[in-house]
């Protein structure tokens, strides 16, 4: 059809009664109302064999209504295809400061070696630079272990030698 390739979409219209006045829900509603907490609710409704989720609709539309929007909603999260994401790259730090050709001595390694190896020829291993010189350890797994440790371990323990009636003397003098 012609909205489908407009992109626009068939408005759902409203025709039943409000999830309040539904004969079916209007009793879990009047418990509401009348200052029941919102979990005796539920479990009222579960034990009639009702979804306890229903309370978390909203009670001026119908039930028809506010299905019908949900699997509208589906449709739209099936459709959009999400691009996994690709794990975060951190790099090692490394410090150093590149030396200067004016500070290279004679008798120095690298001035050994400047002129008789091409480093323009020479060919790096990108994975071997990445395995080398790349952090594969997850933050947040390192979180969750510093959270899993008790934390009494980490908190000095402190030894009481003075009961806390003669520490108080010692404290005024």
């Amino acid at each position: 059809s012609i909205t489908s390739q407009l992109n626009k979409e068939e408005d759902i219209i409203d025709n039943g009664p409000p999830l309040k006045d539904d004969p079916q829900y209007s009793k879990y509603f009047k418990m509401l109302k009348m200052g029941l907490p919102m979990g005796a609710v539920q479990n009222a409704m579960q034990r009639d064999g009702l979804d306890p989720s229903i309370m978390d609709l909203d009670p001026e539309k119908s039930m028809e209504y506010q299905k019908a929007m949900a699997n509208r909603k589906v449709k739209k999260k099936k459709t959009q295809v999400k691009e996994p994401k690709k794990p975060k790259v951190r790099r090692k730090k490394i410090y150093w400061s590149p030396i200067e050709e004016s500070k290279i001595d004679d008798n120095s390694i690298w001035s050994m070696i400047k002129g008789s190896f091409d480093f323009e020829s020479m060919k790096i291993d990108q994975d071997e630079f990445e395995s080398l010189f790349t952090d594969t350890s997850d933050p947040k797994a390192k979180k969750k272990v510093a959270a899993d440790k008790p934390a009494a371990s980490k908190q000095k323990k402190s030894v009481q030698v003075i009961d806390a009636k003669r520490g108080m003397n010692g404290g005024i003098i």
